[in-house]
């Protein structure tokens, strides 16, 4: 049994000027989901699983990116940041106060 995992897509996103007008785009890696089965919660796993992913990606030439929410009634999204901040991530921008993007 699988103690966890990490999902992560590519994204890319347009880019827009002053006026309103799409000047290119932008693409990055996007880590959706770090997931930890109840039982091994507490115990390092999630910090280990992100690691692998982030050791994998380091050759990339694109920003990895995530928003730090919590996805459910035990984690909080203080305690969220911190954990990405530990891991080299910095906020980006508010999503509206139930989360915050990050970036690598």
């Amino acid at each position: 049994m699988s103690k966890g995992y990490v999902s992560y897509s590519t994204q890319t996103d347009p880019l827009f000027d002053d006026e309103g007008e799409e000047i290119g785009s932008e693409s990055y890696i996007l880590i959706d989901l770090v997931y930890v089965q109840p039982d091994f919660r507490g115990q390092g796993v999630a910090r280990q699983l992100l690691a692998e992913t982030l050791a994998m990606l380091k050759d990339q030439p694109l920003a990895v990116r995530l928003c730090a929410l919590p996805k459910d009634k035990t984690t909080t999204l203080e305690g969220l940041i911190s954990f990405y901040e530990s891991m080299g991530f910095a906020a980006m921008d508010e999503q509206g106060g139930a989360g915050v993007a990050m970036e690598l």
